[in-house]
């Protein structure tokens, strides 16, 4: 009887190890940048060397994903409110930023392109689905699409994707 048990575990314990082989590539949170950089294969991941005060650092959300194509998203939060406030994410894909932005432009007020050091970016200003202003930038270098949305005036937003560049 406690052959069979033993037999039974080790079974549901095998059982619950093969998704996890199955779906290795696909999105999966990280602790750290550096690990999910490794992981998602992206050569150069742009991280910002400027933060506005108040944006807490290390980011406090990372996921990553190899397929269906290459993507790593950073997510850092207000220290006051503990609330997600700039999303960055890159990726091989252009859809990305509609498949990971858990927080998204719901009003666009404004949309314009953006000469960002020497790129063409489309710089878009309005109110979030969470009811705050917010802007968002969006440039392409090489084959990696960028991303950043920040809950603040494009003015810092800007700061934020310039020191991104080097």
């Amino acid at each position: 009887m406690l052959l069979a048990s033993a037999g039974v575990v080790a079974l549901l314990a095998a059982l619950n190890w093969v998704p996890s082989l199955m779906q290795k590539d696909f999105v999966k949170q990280y602790n750290s940048i550096d690990e999910a950089k490794r992981f998602s294969g992206i050569t150069t991941v742009l991280i910002p060397t400027y933060f506005p005060e108040g944006i807490s650092w290390p980011a406090s959300f990372i996921v990553a994903q190899k397929r269906p194509y290459q993507a790593l998203v950073t997510e850092f939060r207000e220290t006051a409110s503990g609330k997600t406030s700039l999303i960055i994410i890159q990726s091989s894909s252009p859809d990305a930023e509609k498949q990971f932005q858990r927080i998204r432009i719901s009003e666009i007020k404004e949309e314009t392109e953006f000469p960002l050091k020497g790129r063409s970016a489309t710089l878009r200003t309005g109110t979030c689905d969470n009811g705050m202003s917010c802007s968002s930038l969006m440039w392409q270098e090489g084959s990696i699409y960028h991303s950043v949305l920040f809950m603040s005036s494009p003015f810092e937003l800007i700061k934020v994707s310039e020191s991104m560049i080097r």
